[in-house]
């Protein structure tokens, strides 16, 4: 009995730790969305394979410091907009203005690092395939939504 107790228990135990945590991988599928954007980069805007590199690094840099900024810019916004009465309402707001500016100065660092390896025809030809690329990913999205329904 306390075997079948314990085996119950361990399965139990076994399949709820599974369950918490098995998360689907994406990596597979960011690989390959990154590689299908070098490869545009390279035929359709003319970019050296060691030039694509180095856009795509610097992009996903921008990204990274962007999607900080606009994380810190919601949790000051949501706290200002609970709390307009706080003492400490003046600082919160002080911040968020510095968020803003910080925000200017990374764009600003980031078209010039664009602007050191890519011609303006070639941040041009970016530009499109950007759009182009956000226009299909909003696509597919609604495609997917669609298929939900």
């Amino acid at each position: 009995m306390k075997t079948t107790k314990f085996l119950f228990t361990a399965l139990l135990f076994f399949f709820i730790c599974s369950a918490v945590f098995a998360q689907k991988d994406t990596t597979d599928k960011i690989t390959k969305f990154n590689n299908a954007i070098k490869k545009k980069l390279i035929e359709q805007v003319g970019l050296s394979e060691q030039v694509a590199d180095k856009y795509l690094a610097i992009q996903k840099d921008f990204r990274m410091k962007i999607r900080n900024i606009a994380e810190k810019r919601k949790e000051l916004k949501e706290y200002i907009v609970k709390n307009p009465e706080a003492a400490d309402i003046g600082k919160k707001l002080d911040e968020l203005f510095a968020l803003e500016d910080e925000a200017y100065k990374n764009r600003k660092d980031y078209v010039s690092s664009i602007k050191e390896i890519l011609t303006p025809q070639q941040i041009a030809k970016t530009m499109i395939l950007q759009k182009e690329t956000r226009e299909l990913i909003k696509e597919k999205k609604k495609d997917k939504k669609k298929k939900k329904n």
